[in-house]
């Protein structure tokens, strides 16, 4: 399996579809095998009847609590590609950009990022952009390694980049988890121009002020923390 792509999903009955539409259109660029997991991160809508209704998709139910790090660590345990992709249910990320970004991942066994910042954003605030930029320099000047946008969920990685440690983030700081996790093992992290569209239905899940500060709590933490590996 050379690619899995994992969705986690809470609430989005409305936009998934779309999602899996150009994901399955996709499929026919990326080599074969794929394999696509939507992970239903106990939603109280027709999130799953939706995923199940797609014959390519193998639906997973988050057995954490709620939370997009949480589903995305069930979706990632139930992976079984040599490389992980991880995109939104909203239709903000494109996945036309998957072959590239896993033909970049392949070329250095790390992590790839979407950018906004090379590709653009059609959801940025001016707070959430200040956020984004703030935070990433914040990322870069601790741990010395300077990206655009470190924070954006649209990412290709090596799966030993998961496989190798014991993650903890049940929220939207694995997307730091992810990164220093990558740096731990010596792998490049690169990046690649992405165009962020405007979720395509149901409600934003991200909140500037809180998830703000858990990345920048996260940030501070994973420079002293010690880190579990797999045996």
């Amino acid at each position: 399996m050379i690619l899995s792509i994992v969705i986690p999903a809470k609430n989005e009955q409305e936009s998934l579809p779309s999602v899996l539409a150009e994901v399955k259109a996709t499929l026919e660029k990326l080599p074969a095998p794929c394999e696509v997991l939507v992970v239903n991160d106990h939603s109280t809508d027709k999130t799953a009847d939706v995923a199940k209704s797609y014959p390519f998709v193998r639906l997973i139910h988050n057995p954490y609590n709620s939370g997009k790090g949480a589903a995305l660590r069930a979706g990632f345990e139930a992976a079984s590609g040599e490389y992980i992709a991880m995109m939104d249910a909203d239709f903000s990320h494109n996945a036309r950009d998957l072959p590239a970004l896993l033909e970049e991942a392949k070329r250095h066994r790390g992590l790839v990022i979407g950018s906004r910042i090379y590709g653009g954003s059609e959801e940025y605030t001016r707070m959430r952009a200040f956020g984004n930029v703030f935070l990433t320099w914040f990322f870069g000047f601790l741990h010395g390694r300077y990206l655009s946008d470190a924070l954006n969920g649209f990412k290709v990685f090596h799966r030993d980049v998961y496989r190798s440690f014991v993650y903890s983030a049940r929220n939207f700081e694995i997307e730091i988890e992810l990164l220093m996790n990558t740096l731990r093992l010596n792998r490049k992290i690169t990046e690649y121009p992405s165009h962020e569209r405007s979720r395509s239905g149901g409600r934003m899940k991200s909140r500037v002020f809180k998830h703000g500060a858990l990345f920048a709590i996260r940030i501070i933490y994973e420079k002293f923390r010690q880190v579990k590996r797999r045996s």
